[in-house]
């Protein structure tokens, strides 16, 4: 799911149902984890313990909650959309920002280093 869609009230809108709050999403997402956590894992413990990796803003509040009530064998590691959202607030010349973004989508380790390489012109 797409970031901008947010997915915080998605998944607290998922959780309403079973903890019987009227709205989640007016109320901080990472205060009501830990038990939205705890009925996530009761409703679908092995599709949860199936995750690998989660994507956020790199807080540790809902990392260290996952990891403590569903499954500490997990990754953690920064979301796109964070990324993308600091790179255009931090680099004002567009073509380097340009060439920055096309990273992520290069799949081959040669291609990927000669873009780097093209970077250093900056």
């Amino acid at each position: 799911m797409y970031h901008g869609a947010e997915p915080a009230c998605f998944y607290n809108k998922s959780f309403q149902i079973a903890v019987g709050k009227e709205s989640l999403c007016s109320k901080s997402w990472h205060n009501l984890h830990s038990p939205a956590l705890c009925v996530l894992k009761q409703l679908a413990p092995e599709t949860v313990m199936k995750v690998k990796v989660l994507l956020s803003d790199m807080s540790n509040t809902f990392y260290n909650s996952w990891t403590s009530v569903i499954n500490p064998d997990v990754n953690h590691t920064i979301c796109i959309w964070h990324i993308e959202r600091s790179w255009k607030a931090k680099i004002k010349n567009e073509d380097l920002l340009s060439d920055i973004q096309s990273l992520r989508y290069i799949c081959n380790k040669e291609k990927f280093m000669a873009q780097v390489d093209h970077l250093q012109q900056y």
